[in-house]
């Protein structure tokens, strides 16, 4: 008896749960009547119990408060369901891609701390690029029906956590004023116009050169025949010589920490043509900054197939003739983007991000596919979904801005000096870096020599 590991699991477990009634404050002293309590079973049944749930379950039991955690993580079984959940939450060491335990993981958890975020290239938690707190709503801010309803919130990414908005807090224009609007109405409670703030773009993993720049967001809304279209444009700027890095990165990587276009974090390489991905990066080492910013500016317009490059009031609009693949888009749900250069010389290269979304009525499933479901009505290509009759592209002329426009006038735009400070910046932020995570890693390392 002794050598059966059953058996001491249950010795270890009567311990736990004669600490927990100890501490418990049972319903039944509260005066309140229920069903039985399953702590009040012996030790032995209720491992037999829990012997019939999978590992998710056990975990999600062991998660209800830390007397029960105690409990599982004493039983020989229940540290065996640990240890396969926190495999399955480590990356395929196949393909080195994480698992999707791991990503629904780590994306739930830090829809519950203001100040985290989950980086989709290393897959894990982060702090907060600017130091802000993405606003949680509250329990008590909730009804039954309205967690049984929830369909998820449009959100900005890492660099913008304080702005969200709901799925009532959306529709609500169209039922406020269902009997008033017509095509193009703007919806003024969707519009957002930030200034232009500092900000790192993007963590180690991502932005491994420590980049710099100054971003903004603006955003506008219309409602067309009863469907909510929503327009968002979001700037960074740039010093000329860091332009190059940048879009580097953004060839191999998704730059989900700058650009935000839906809840599939769509690949932004489709906005050049030819592609990022499939230039020859060593080309540009042989021309200098101005004629490299030039070379990215064609890529723009020709994949939307413009006569040349759109000033800084934006696209001409009555010009503009889409085509089928003018737009990148995402096969997933029924949101399209564009990217729109403009170099402004020493005061900085601005790159603005248009994304148009059609959310439909309140009553659709597109705000959902947009917002919250990961996996979404997946099409084979983005033109194959374009055809599909309830996801057809949006069309960018519809909104009253247009898209590529510059704000590089606006009374918040940093000065040329402000811009030659960016070097400062990322020379502070490398030093923090290697006192954060080198140093530690050089006396673990002469530690291990000493002994």
């Amino acid at each position: 008896m002794e050598n059966n590991p059953y058996h001491a699991s249950a010795e270890r477990a009567h311990v736990a749960i004669g600490t927990m009634r100890k501490r418990a404050v049972w319903p039944a002293q509260l005066g309140m009547k229920g069903p039985f309590r399953i702590l009040d079973l012996p030790a032995e049944l209720i491992l037999c119990i829990l012997s019939f749930l999978g590992s998710k379950e056990v975990v999600l039991f062991s998660l209800t408060c830390k007397d029960v955690s105690r409990f599982v993580r004493g039983a020989k079984f229940g540290r065996l369901h640990l240890d396969a959940l926190h495999r399955a939450l480590q990356r395929d060491e196949e393909n080195l891609e994480p698992g999707y335990e791991r990503v629904e993981f780590l994306h739930l958890l830090s829809q519950d701390h203001p100040r985290l975020f989950m980086c989709y290239r290393c897959c894990k938690l982060h702090q907060s690029l600017t130091g802000e707190d993405r606003l949680i709503p509250q329990d008590s801010d909730l009804g039954n029906e309205d967690i049984k309803e929830w369909k998820g919130e449009l959100v900005f990414g890492p660099l913008w956590p304080q702005y969200t908005i709901s799925h009532p807090a959306a529709f609500g224009i169209t039922a406020d004023n269902r009997a008033t609007l017509g095509p193009g109405y703007p919806g003024t409670q969707l519009s957002i116009s930030t200034d232009w703030k500092l900000a790192r773009l993007g963590t180690f993993c991502n932005n491994p050169d420590f980049i710099h720049g100054y971003v903004k967001l603006d955003t506008e809304a219309v409602v067309v025949n009863g469907s909510l279209l929503f327009h968002k444009t979001q700037r960074i700027l740039l010093l000329p010589e860091r332009v190059k890095p940048f879009f580097k990165c953004m060839a191999f990587y998704r730059m989900e920490q700058v650009f935000t276009s839906c809840c599939h974090n769509s690949d932004l390489d489709h906005t050049f043509r030819p592609f990022l991905s499939t230039i020859h990066w060593n080309d540009f080492d042989k021309i200098g900054v101005r004629d490299t910013i030039s070379g990215f500016i064609k890529m723009t317009h020709y994949q939307m197939l413009l006569s040349e490059p759109p000033g800084v009031d934006g696209w001409d609009m009555e010009a503009l003739e889409l085509h089928p693949d003018s737009l990148a888009g995402c096969n997933r749900c029924t949101t399209e983007y564009a990217v729109t250069i403009h170099n402004h010389g020493r005061a900085g290269v601005e790159i603005i991000l248009d994304v148009f979304q059609d959310f439909g009525d309140s009553s659709s499933p597109k705000w959902q596919n947009c917002c919250f479901d990961s996996q979404g009505t997946a099409f084979n290509t983005v033109l194959q979904r374009r055809r599909d009759p309830g996801y057809g592209a949006v069309d960018p002329r519809i909104f009253p801005t247009p898209p590529g426009k510059s704000a590089k006038e606006h009374p918040s735009a940093p000065a040329t000096r402000d811009m030659e400070d960016l070097h400062e910046h990322e020379r502070r932020a490398m030093l923090k870096w290697m006192c954060k995570y080198l140093e530690p890693l050089g006396r673990k390392e002469n530690e291990q020599g000493l002994t």
